[in-house]
């Protein structure tokens, strides 16, 4: 009996020494990891504790929101750390799978990435969100072959995803690039059918054909490319990250207030505009200049000259000489009856950053002085914009009617002719067209687009039956 006793004794202490090791070892491979490193800014580091408390006290998802918080200040091995402790409380959390994967990858341990991404997509998930699902993780596979130039695994991988527009997008780039121009032409076609206006796959169609030698559709291809915009991602790492760096810090801040901003009231803008400056004045912070970009506005809708002018004052201070500083500061001394001194840093602001309600701001300056040619000048160049605005989104009638606006203006703008000439071509007016590029060449013979385009339009004439 004594033996017995004996036995369960060292049994339990057997137990004991074992279960206190287990939970040593999890609570090793639990601890927080916060940066050693001195924060500029104030708030982040009392937002990390708190995240990490939570994350002590919580399960799975209260360390992914660690993980999340670090990874969108930068802080990406501490992140990592976060993110394992996720999986490994629960291993069917996929985001902070995906998370830790995109660690990896950022810091450069590709292969290991590649396995992790691979994990997350095979993990069944809920959400249909772009970020992070198993498109998403795939892709990123390929896009790991393509870093350790094995480009046949690249290959292989993007052609098993053809459906995924930026798996295509690289697929069809690969092919273009091995001269396979055949097999990638249909592939681009057919994503166009789908995005018609998709600048990543309009610029390859326009390589491709271009490598094929059809000058007629390559033409084509380029006219459609200068009216095209960025609709599919091909690099998602900025959609994934932004949004995790406005939980935090300043950016936190930042964010609140344009959300703010729809509500129109200006005082309470103004006062969250002066927190945010209390915290961020003594610090060495790139987005100081946002807010007091930001004071300078709402000042301006207060009708605050001094407030705008102080504002001005420190941004000068900062170093920041920009556009906007400068038409605020111009509208500063507008609201003080200074209009020439107005007119002056509006000028300034136009030639660095051309924009249309500047262009209108100066004609209506003009208009008050008595100055009829630079009132025709500005708006000229306003209608010219705008021209330039309604052509790229494929309004032609606006953009017809804006062209005209600057001709009437001000009829030397070549430009403006030029951008008339493109829009009665889309509009299916070739003598109408033919008739403005040859203004826009008569008021500049060396203007090379016109140029193209006039003896494109002469051949396909003499070409004509």
């Amino acid at each position: 009996m004594k033996r017995f006793k004996q036995l369960l004794v060292v049994v339990l202490l057997l137990e004991i020494v074992i279960g206190g090791l287990y939970l040593k070892r999890r609570l090793w491979r639990h601890h927080v990891v916060l940066p050693a490193v001195t924060l500029d800014d104030p708030l982040l580091a009392t937002e990390f504790q708190q995240l990490a408390d939570q994350a002590t006290a919580g399960g799975s998802e209260q360390w992914q929101a660690l993980g999340e918080g670090l990874l969108g200040q930068g802080f990406y091995g501490e992140a990592e750390h976060a993110f394992r402790a996720a999986v490994d409380i629960d291993p069917s959390n996929y985001m902070a799978q995906f998370s830790l994967a995109f660690c990896l990858d950022r810091t450069g341990r590709i292969a290991e990435s590649s396995e992790a991404y691979l994990k997350a997509s095979e993990i069944e998930r809920k959400s249909k969100r772009l970020i992070g699902s198993v498109e998403h993780c795939r892709y990123q596979v390929g896009k790991n072959y393509l870093r350790e130039e094995d480009a046949a695994a690249a290959i292989d991988s993007f052609a098993s995803q053809v459906g995924f527009a930026p798996a295509s997008y690289q697929y069809a780039k690969l092919l273009v690039r091995d001269g396979k121009v055949d097999r990638a032409l249909p592939l681009l076609e057919m994503q166009l059918g789908k995005t018609p206006l998709s600048l990543k796959f309009n610029a390859l169609r326009l390589q491709a054909l271009e490598a094929k030698g059809q000058q007629a559709l390559a033409a084509q291809a380029a006219d459609v490319l200068q009216r095209s915009r960025y609709m599919i991602p091909i690099d998602m790492s900025t959609n994934f990250v932004t949004p995790l760096n406005q939980r935090l810090g300043i950016s936190r801040k930042l964010q609140e207030y344009n959300e703010l901003l729809a509500s129109g009231d200006m005082d309470l803008l103004a006062k969250h505009l002066q927190s945010m400056w209390d915290v961020v004045e003594p610090t060495m912070l790139s987005q100081k200049s946002k807010i007091l970009i930001s004071m300078a506005e709402v000042a301006f809708q207060r009708r605050r000259a001094e407030e705008m002018l102080h504002a001005v004052d420190r941004l000068k201070e900062l170093g920041v000489s920009s556009p906007d500083m400068l038409q605020l500061e111009g509208a500063a001394y507008q609201l003080n009856g200074d209009i020439d001194r107005a007119v002056t840093l509006w000028i300034r602001a136009s030639e660095m950053s051309p924009n249309i309600p500047l262009h209108q701001i100066l004609a209506d300056a003009y208009q008050q002085k008595n100055d009829d040619a630079r009132r025709d000048y500005h708006f000229g160049q306003a209608g010219l914009l705008e021209a330039k605005q309604a052509f790229w989104n494929n309004q032609w009638e606006p953009a017809k009617q804006a062209a005209q606006r600057a001709i009437d203006a001000d009829p030397s703008l070549d430009q403006a002719w030029f951008y008339l000439a493109e829009i009665e071509r889309e509009l299916g007016n070739p003598q109408s067209a033919l008739e403005a590029y040859q203004k826009c060449l008569d008021l500049n013979p060396d203007h090379g687009r016109a140029l193209a385009a006039a003896a494109r339009f002469r051949d396909d004439a003499a070409a004509a039956p």
